[in-house]
């Protein structure tokens, strides 16, 4: 599949990636770079959008 910059996805699209997880092809978690208690966004997020950390993706534990 070719890398496109802005584009909307497709059926295929995430049929593609469902297979692919499914197939252990992708680990969802190794793209998870920090996760964060729901009380404590407010708090972290000002400081993802400002720092170089470098935050690709977030999981907020609602537990």
């Amino acid at each position: 599949m070719k890398a496109r910059s802005h584009f909307l996805a497709t059926p295929a699209d995430f049929e593609h990636i469902i297979q692919a997880l499914k197939q252990s092809l992708v680990k969802p978690t190794m793209y998870l770079t920090y996760r964060v208690a729901f009380g404590q966004i407010k708090e972290k997020f000002a400081q993802w959008l400002t720092s170089v950390a470098g935050v690709l993706k977030a999981v907020v534990a609602l537990l």
